[in-house]
């Protein structure tokens, strides 16, 4: 790719995900070539509430998906009552954020030198 066709190809990035900066959630990652778009991940599910996306790299996008299977939570559905779609939009959140939450910790230990030598 030139630099003319990336410059391009990084402006409509940059207009998929609203945003000169886009960062995926989890990990940090800044680089528009490298984050998963246009759609980005929909942490609740893409059926449950299409409104609900965050930009994630393609590496923590992948993770998210493993680590919701791992959890049991489904996507590709939504469920017909309320209290049922409620349910499994909070354990497919709770999954995407332990996830974060992860990242979080494991950064806050690599500033303290926890498990460096």
């Amino acid at each position: 790719m030139n630099p003319r066709q990336k410059a391009v190809f990084e402006a409509k990035q940059a207009m998929r995900l609203g945003t000169e900066d886009p960062v995926c959630v989890p990990c940090g990652e800044s680089n528009p070539l490298r984050l998963v778009l246009p759609k980005g991940h929909h942490p609740t599910g893409e059926k449950r509430d299409p409104s609900m996306k965050t930009p994630t790299c393609a590496s923590c996008h992948q993770e998210a998906h493993f680590r919701a299977r791992r959890d049991g939570v489904t996507y590709g559905v939504r469920e017909g009552r309320v209290q049922a779609r409620t349910s499994s939009r909070l354990r497919a959140l709770a999954s995407f954020l332990q996830m974060v939450v992860d990242y979080l910790r494991r950064w806050a230990d690599e500033l303290e030198g926890v498990g460096q030598k």
